[in-house]
């Protein structure tokens, strides 16, 4: 799991989902959160960046020094990139999520 704690934190599959396929900086993440979860998904400022706070922390994803982020963009703006442990943890949850999609389905099918 991510946490130390074993926690995998509520918001960050859709998170690493959205850092998958770019850098992306905190306003971007949220926008491509409430993009995948058709809206129904807002990440506020103090939840996005306590989640990138500790995801950062858990080694799933990390900040982008200066010199790296997209030329033009402004310094005040903070990227992040999911790394290869956010990687594999998100290959991870989203088995898991697909087997209990699949049971549940099965489940409920009349």
């Amino acid at each position: 799991m991510a946490k130390k704690n074993g926690n995998f934190g509520r918001h960050w599959f859709p998170i690493l989902t959205a850092l998958a396929d770019s850098d992306l900086h905190g306003s971007g993440i949220a926008r491509e959160v409430e993009a995948l979860t058709d809206g129904r998904t807002k990440l506020w400022p103090v939840t996005l960046y306590g989640s990138l706070q500790e995801m950062a922390a858990s080694g799933l994803i990390e900040e982008l020094a200066a010199g790296t982020r997209p030329t033009g963009e402004s310094e005040k703006k903070r990227y992040y990139r999911i790394t290869k442990r956010g990687r594999r943890v998100l290959l991870e949850e989203a088995q898991n999520l697909a087997v209990l999609a699949e049971t549940a389905l099965r489940r409920t099918a009349g």
